[in-house]
């Protein structure tokens, strides 16, 4: 993929000088009445022990040059400041008197400590969060998008890179990106590169679990139903299952024992009991999946015989291709299902279905676990990639050195804390074992409101990935979740991220059959599902066969090719 920065967008940097003048000719310095009461005492490994280190910040904290750019003169000690307009999302959810996405308290802490140890004053432009793609998109058009800006998705990061709308910081990173290198790495680095060139910082994402099986634990007691732990994880394999969910059906305990949505937070769990062991052992393998069904993987037929088997056995609704995310909320707390399979915070917290489900039977029960594979090795589905949302610098940035500087206050220590704790002393306290815990939690809900929006580039605590990360989820869940569904969530949490559970595959340049097949891909793709699952036992295979075929060859066959070209 070749990119011209400069290209269709050469007139983007003049276009918005002159944007830029207007908005600084309006633009009024905040003024802040909010002090920090107490210092933050801060290492290099917050999430432990305290110490009375102070906090390092980047080569540039004093306000150095970065490489092509020129600071103006200033007749005191310190430059004039560089300012920078930066995306916060905008969801619709602050109280009147919280403030705004631009202007609240945490807005204005942050302005106050990235202007002192950075001197970089921020001004952050509200984007909605539910069309955020399209509003930067009508903002470049008219170039006067921010400096700095996120999005999610890798095709849209491509995109913009190849039409040069993102400035190359390849040439930035030894000295202005010195503190994003050192935090986040070249690992997670990498998945910002485009033909060797930077074009995106991506956020670190600091849990990667994703998906989960539950099951009614109490019925399988109730019915002597043992359920096995294998490779750490309480597991049946599919013919256990199967044999399960008959006995409960038999029993008179639930109708329609298996839930299934046809989503792939529902099905890819039990396709991962099935697909073949090459799929995620390479990337080519890996490329033979297009999308999140596993379709096109190697033995992933097995996976809807198999659901076919329990749907003529009647465990799974007629319904169930109808069925959306929060009927099956509804199913699971009017205690209408025995096994499901979902991302594995779903249906819990407080006031959730199966809080709910607890409500009406105080004895119900449900066990995170795992369908593994009929010889009892780990199941196969997928984890989230390690990265959250591209971090963009414009190509028309006046000042990309000090956009790519604030992102590494941004990974940084401080941001951390501030971000994902709060202040010492009025959100959080240090517990004996050096661990950050929320003093009040009902308070800091209240009092940081959206928080996490004005640094993207934490996605979830840093903590959880460190020596006490497990002890670190748990304390958030006892603060967030239901106290009946704080063990479910950590247990469902593990399994996501257990042995056998992969990434999907990243390409660094756009494909464009999944797109151009979309609507395709979907029809056909539900058509496979839908009617193989439905279909009699004994015409599985011809059915199957057919509606698989035709979506192989309208789209499936030439995005997998197009997908195993480029990882050759």
């Amino acid at each position: 993929m070749i990119i011209n920065s400069k290209g269709c967008y050469n007139s983007r940097r003049n276009r918005r000088q002159q944007n830029k003048k207007e908005r600084e000719a309006m633009w009024k310095k905040k003024i802040t009445g909010i002090i920090l009461a107490v210092a933050l005492a801060l290492s290099t490994a917050a999430c432990g022990t305290p110490a009375d280190k102070e906090l390092s910040g980047t080569a540039a904290a004093s306000g150095l040059q970065s490489q092509g750019e020129s600071e103006p003169e200033n007749s005191g000690d310190k430059p004039e400041p560089v300012r920078l307009v930066v995306e916060v999302y905008d969801r619709g959810n602050m109280p009147e008197d919280y403030g705004d996405p631009t202007d609240n308290k945490w807005v204005n802490i942050i302005q106050e400590k990235v202007k002192e140890e950075l001197n970089i004053e921020l001004e952050f432009m509200a984007i909605p969060r539910s069309e955020d793609t399209t509003k930067v998109q009508a903002l470049m058009a008219a170039h006067n998008e921010p400096d700095l800006f996120y999005i999610y998705d890798v095709n849209t990061f491509l995109t913009w890179a190849g039409d040069g709308a993102l400035a190359d910081l390849t040439d930035y990173m030894e000295e202005d990106g010195a503190q994003v290198r050192s935090i986040l790495g070249e690992d997670i680095l990498s998945y910002g590169l485009i033909d060797g060139r930077q074009y995106a910082i991506p956020a670190r994402r600091n849990d990667v679990s994703m998906l989960s099986s539950f099951i009614r634990k109490d019925w399988l007691e109730q019915l002597g139903i043992e359920i096995a732990d294998r490779n750490g994880n309480p597991s049946m394999t599919p013919d256990e299952l199967f044999e399960a969910m008959v006995k409960i059906k038999e029993a008179g305990l639930c109708e329609y024992p298996m839930g299934l949505l046809n989503d792939f937070t529902s099905i890819q769990p039990v396709e991962g009991a099935f697909i073949d062991a090459s799929v995620p052992a390479s990337d080519e393998g890996k490329a033979t999946v297009i999308d999140d069904f596993f379709l096109t993987a190697a033995g992933d037929k097995e996976a809807y015989r198999f659901l076919n088997k329990c749907y003529n056995a009647g465990l799974i609704s007629p319904d169930f291709a109808l069925y959306k995310s929060e009927d099956m909320g509804e199913r699971i707390s009017a205690g209408q299902c025995a096994f499901w399979s979902a991302a594995y915070w779903t249906y819990m917290g407080k006031d959730s279905n199966i809080a709910a489900l607890y409500d009406a039977e105080p004895e119900a029960e449900i066990l995170a676990m795992e369908v593994c594979r009929e010889d009892e090795s780990p199941a196969l589905y997928q984890e989230y990639m390690p990265i959250g949302a591209y971090c963009m610098i414009s190509s028309g940035c006046e000042n990309v050195g000090a956009a790519l500087r604030f992102i590494g206050w941004l990974v940084g220590e401080e941001a951390h804390t501030i971000i994902c704790h709060g202040t010492q002393g009025e959100h959080w306290e240090y517990n004996e074992a050096g661990l950050m815990v929320a003093i009040d939690p009902e308070y800091n809900n209240k009092d940081r409101v959206s928080v996490g929006d004005l640094d993207v580039m934490l996605n979830n605590d840093p903590c959880l990935i460190g020596e006490f990360g497990a002890e670190v989820f748990r304390m958030g869940k006892e603060n967030s979740n239901d106290p009946r569904t704080v063990d479910l969530t950590v247990n469902a949490k593990a399994i996501g991220e257990s042995e056998g559970k992969w990434p999907k595959l990243y390409i660094d340049r756009q494909l464009t059959a999944v797109s151009d097949y979309a609507a395709e891909l979907k029809e056909n793709r539900d058509n496979v599902i839908i009617n193989s699952i439905m279909a009699d036992e004994a015409e599985f295979d011809s059915i199957f066969d057919e509606y698989y075929n035709v979506y192989l060859q309208e789209g499936a066959k030439q995005a997998m090719e197009e997908q195993l070209d480029a990882v050759k």
